[in-house]
C-alpha cells in the first residue's frame, strides 16, 4: 500500500495483491484456502486498487477504482460479458 499527498486537500493511494483468497478455519491447524485453484470470485489471481480523496464543500469526496484478474467471470457479471462481445 502506498499513500500520496497531492497538495492541499488532495491525496491518493494505491495497493495491489498478487493472490487473494478466502480462508476456512483461519488460525487453526485445519486452516486451508477455500476453492483453491478454481478461479472463483473468492480466489482471484490478483487485483489493483486506487483511492482518490478530495476535500471540498465541507466534506471529503472518495473515489475507488479496482482492477481484478480472475479465471472465471464472477457470478452475477455474466450479462456484462455477453453485452461486450
Amino acid at each position: 500500500m502506498q499513500y500520496f499527498n497531492d497538495g492541499p486537500g488532495r491525496a491518493h493511494s494505491r495497493s495491489s495483491a498478487v493472490h487473494v483468497a478466502e480462508v476456512e478455519n483461519a488460525g487453526k491447524s485445519e486452516e486451508r484456502e477455500k476453492n483453491a485453484g478454481r478461479g472463483t470470485a473468492d480466489s482471484c489471481g490478483g487485483w489493483k486498487r486506487w483511492w482518490h480523496m478530495t476535500e471540498r464543500d465541507g466534506g471529503v469526496y472518495v473515489q475507488c477504482e479496482v482492477a481484478s484478474l480472475t479465471r472465471d467471470i464472477p457470478t452475477g457479471l455474466g450479462w456484462m460479458n455477453q453485452n461486450l462481445l
